[in-house]
């Protein structure tokens, strides 16, 4: 009898964790061979977050969410056709707007980081997202796209531009080009800079978090970072 047959027979969820340590163990040695890291961590638990000691500093270009000066700002680096970036802008965020960033306590900011040779059409939905920015729509786009991360074809963010009332012929023009590519590019470098790799990626102050994380998770995190001000 195999090692995992022997697992299995005494403990079915021990060898599910076996079985799922043998398959991570295989990607991850796949992704550093091709350059790239990553942790063995039991399925739906996020990576622990990291203290960089360094803070992202706020540029004239970021996408910004807040109501009066709140003392703690957070960004995040997102990919429109990431699922745990989805999930997360679904599922978590609409609460922590709701608790936090509409009451003025944090300041939430948002940076592309598509995952090109994941997600095909992640580079084209950020830069839509900007061209929905020149007509003062980033935010309403932005929500559109985490809605149906299954429409994101160049015909289907152009139809999403037109739902929202955009100039369609300008919003076209802009997307069939690559006129905001650097844009993208100058938040992708940024992200590197500081050491994101994967999406979602947030930096509360210096702390980076990587990941999905619940509403409670992520309010834990954010009044910890609160309570550290005080």
């Amino acid at each position: 009898m195999r090692l995992m047959d022997q697992v299995g027979a005494a403990n079915p969820r021990a060898a599910f964790r076996t079985r799922w340590v043998a398959i991570a163990s295989v990607a991850c040695g796949v992704l550093i061979a091709g350059g790239f890291a990553c942790q063995i961590l039991p399925p739906g638990t996020p990576p622990p977050p990291v203290d960089t000691g360094i803070a992202p500093i706020i540029l004239a270009q970021d996408h910004i969410l807040s109501v009066g000066s709140p003392p703690l700002t957070v960004f995040e680096y997102g990919d429109f056709q990431c699922p745990a970036c989805g999930r997360f802008a679904r599922e978590t965020f609409p609460t922590i707007k709701q608790n936090y960033i509409d009451t003025g306590r944090i300041r939430w900011i948002f940076r592309h980081f598509p995952l090109r040779n994941q997600h095909p059409q992640a580079e084209k939905a950020a830069q839509g997202s900007e061209c929905a920015n020149d007509q003062s729509q980033f935010w309403p786009f932005h929500d559109m796209l985490y809605d149906n991360q299954a429409a994101l074809s160049i015909a289907q963010l152009k139809a999403v531009a037109g739902q929202l009332g955009m100039d369609q012929a300008t919003f076209d023009a802009c997307i069939d080009s690559d006129a905001k590519a650097a844009r993208v590019q100058t938040d992708v470098l940024s992200g590197q800079t500081l050491g994101v790799s994967a999406t979602p990626t947030f930096f509360i102050g210096t702390l980076r978090v990587s990941g999905h994380r619940t509403v409670e998770q992520f309010s834990e995190l954010l009044d910890d970072a609160l309570e550290g001000l005080e």
